[in-house]
């Protein structure tokens, strides 16, 4: 979905009779962080592990420890997957053949 930015505003533009998302439905920011590759290949294996993008993986830790320190109050709940498709197994592909 086509999105632009005017002023710090995030607005959606309307695609192929796909609904606009709103700034509040939008929750994630990409940021980027250095970190040692030997976490990165770690953090690939837990996830994988898990069955779990690393990303998603990640952010689950990163959640629980902010709620346990006091950042994020108890009573939220993180956003849900809205990237990609269920991770039930792992030979499945995004796109079947055929």
């Amino acid at each position: 979905m086509p999105s632009v930015s005017i002023r710090g505003y995030a607005v959606s533009v309307v695609w192929k009779g796909i609904k606009p998302v709103t700034v509040k439905q939008m929750g994630r920011k990409r940021r980027t962080y250095n970190i040692d590759e030997r976490i990165i290949a770690a953090l690939a294996e837990m996830a994988e592990a898990k069955n779990a993008s690393a990303n998603r993986f990640l952010e689950n830790i990163l959640w629980d420890k902010a709620v346990a320190e006091g950042f994020i109050p108890a009573g939220e709940r993180p956003l849900g997957e809205t990237r990609g498709g269920p991770r039930s197994t792992k030979n499945k592909t995004a796109f079947p053949k055929g």
